[in-house]
């Protein structure tokens, strides 16, 4: 004989819908009141991740696995039009409802060429007190990066994976972004003052990787090392960036433009995660820490240097690997 779910004692309320697919449990909270509110209840300290996808007004609900990272049951709108549930409703309606029932959601939004419906979103999430926490772009256009990073302003995380050459257009650098992370790949032939601009502009950014589209090759464009040196000055003046990678500058002169930085250490060893990867690992159980991933790092000489922001402010270590330039605020000298 079964019984009733509502029946039972909360615990036991809690483990069965624990054991729940995401879609079972999704289709139990649409079917009553008393179904929704037991849900929120009862999974209230669960994860889970919203990504929609404008284009075509598509969503996936993913419940965070986090004993097994990388399998996380999901449910979409196409399954959620399949079993008829909501038929008549709009997205926001849905969406609505979504956000209510589950309430340690973050909210992620896939655009592939354009942004013409993020502020739709955008305006909708703002009016229900809910925030964007990640936006993906698959494809910048010419002439769009500038305004795309204006439209993104208060989204914590950015992710541009394809952003083209930019010529004859001014970015302005007056503007000063402040994501929790941005990732930029960018044509390896962008106008150099362009790219230059973009990386002050995005000075206060927390984490930051700016990436060649393809791998660098002698006909690419590189930043002088001077722009370098100026970049590293704005760090050690005051910058709350704390982590950083690059592909735009020759490197050529690395060593030198330490002199002008006030005291510099040379660094022949330290201990860090060594990846931008982590940055985006959602996935990670809350007791798995960074420094878990700590591992040693030798340098040859000049290849890295230690810095630190006026008045005694964070320190951070700059070092060379393969083509690409990097600031660490999190390590440990050996």
């Amino acid at each position: 004989m079964s019984i009733p779910l509502q029946k039972l004692p909360y615990l036991a309320q809690k483990e069965v819908l624990s054991t729940m697919e995401m879609k079972e449990i999704f289709i139990f909270a649409t079917l009553s009141k008393k179904n929704e509110r037991l849900v929120k209840t009862c999974l209230n300290t669960k994860e889970f991740q919203l990504t929609i996808f404008p284009d075509d007004d598509y969503w996936v609900i993913k419940l965070k696995c986090l004993r097994y990272p990388g399998y996380d049951p999901e449910f979409d709108s196409e399954e959620c039009r399949q079993n008829g549930l909501f038929l008549g409703k709009t997205v926001n309606e849905v969406l609505e409802f979504i956000v209510k029932v589950f309430q340690k959601l973050k909210i992620h939004i896939h655009n592939e060429d354009n942004i013409e419906k993020f502020p739709i979103y955008s305006r909708f999430f703002k009016s229900i007190g809910v925030k964007i926490d990640k936006v993906f772009v698959d494809r910048c256009k010419q002439g769009e990066l500038q305004d795309i990073l204006k439209a993104f302003k208060g989204v914590l995380e950015v992710k541009i994976s394809s952003c083209k050459l930019e010529e004859g257009i001014q970015f302005d650098k007056t503007i000063c972004y402040h994501f929790e992370s941005i990732e930029i790949t960018t044509s390896r032939y962008m106008d150099i003052k362009w790219r230059s601009d973009l990386l002050i502009s995005l000075i206060d950014c927390r984490k930051v990787l700016l990436l060649l589209q393809i791998h660098p090759r002698p006909e690419a464009k590189f930043l002088p090392t001077e722009d370098l040196e100026a970049f590293l000055k704005r760090w050690v003046a005051g910058s709350k960036m704390e982590h950083f990678r690059t592909q735009a500058f020759d490197l050529i002169n690395f060593p030198y433009i330490f002199e002008s930085l006030g005291e510099v250490i040379p660094v022949r060893a330290a201990n860090f995660f060594d990846g931008y990867r982590e940055w985006y690992l959602d996935d990670l159980p809350k007791h798995f820490t960074k420094n878990m991933y700590f591992s040693k790092h030798e340098f040859k000489e000049d290849q890295c240097f230690l810095i630190q922001q006026k008045n005694n402010g964070p320190k951070a270590i700059v070092y060379v690997k393969y083509n690409s330039v990097n600031l660490e605020t999190d390590f440990e000298l050996i």
